[in-house]
């Protein structure tokens, strides 16, 4: 068989562009949404139940999937990454991160018509990537500019689509219809997804070495994930022990939806 040729070789950094995507989704959307909310309730009645959850007994053999595959691969990798990297170091590639993330934060304010959030978001984008250097320090939120976060799926909810039924899907965890389309939407908005999809332009130096941008893509998603995990590690663990669940199925899927409708509301 031909070695592939140098126009067929244009499309490999696509596809590992797109495996970066569906990495970082898989990695961050759930998390991201239970993420450190302590104020939650619990569903009352069988009909409220049925009217979100119809598909309970799906929803729970997936959700019993992903708690093991947390368990086996993504918590042991985030407490090797918090034993190998002491905090100072993590918050840096935060900041980094959230500064990378700054334009599609900015698109999405845009298109909820928030002019003032989306005025922060500029503002600390630009502030972090001159005073914080290239973003790997907070400068913004010292000087009075907090940092805050959105998604497409918080953009269909402004513009007053239903979230429609829940659903946990396999990896990426705790969803609903909404929120399913909005992470296509994530895909299309976020810059960073279309880094290393250039064909002969994807190879860059960086650092006095030549990288391929698709995979350093791939690399940074993945690190995120674990970080993202790594903070998560404390308020998850809180989340099982708590008295007030029925169980923990029960208690993710209150815990998502209230955080979802906090986010849209802006609270």
């Amino acid at each position: 068989m031909s070695r592939p040729t140098r126009g067929n070789r244009k499309r490999y950094p696509q596809v590992r562009g797109l495996l970066a995507l569906v990495l970082s989704l898989a990695l961050l959307s759930a998390p991201a949404s239970i993420a450190l909310g302590s104020d939650h309730d619990i569903d009352n009645g069988e009909q409220a139940t049925e009217s979100i959850d119809p598909f309970e007994d799906f929803n729970r053999a997936v959700f019993d999937f992903n708690e093991g595959l947390d368990a086996v691969i993504f918590l042991p990798l985030a407490k090797l990454y918090r034993a190998l990297f002491p905090k100072p170091i993590r918050d840096t590639f935060r900041n980094f991160m959230r500064n990378l993330n700054a334009p599609f934060i900015l698109a999405n304010d845009v298109l909820q018509g928030e002019g003032e959030r989306a005025g922060m978001t500029l503002s600390r984008f630009l502030i972090n990537t001159t005073l914080g250097v290239g973003g790997l320090f907070d400068v913004a939120t010292g000087l009075g500019v907090p940092f805050h976060d959105e998604d497409f799926g918080q953009t269909l909810g402004v513009w007053g689509v239903e979230e429609g039924v829940y659903l946990v899907l396999p990896v990426i965890g705790p969803s609903t219809v909404r929120d399913g389309f909005g992470k296509v939407g994530d895909a299309f908005l976020n810059p960073l997804n279309y880094l290393g999809a250039t064909g002969d332009d994807s190879e860059k130096i960086l650092f006095g070495h030549r990288v391929d941008l698709a995979d350093f893509l791939f690399g940074v998603r993945l690190l995120e994930g674990v970080d993202l995990r790594e903070r998560l590690i404390e308020p998850i663990e809180l989340l099982k022990k708590d008295p007030l669940a029925l169980d923990y199925y029960t208690l993710i899927r209150s815990v998502y939806l209230q955080r979802r409708k906090k986010e849209i509301l802006n609270k």
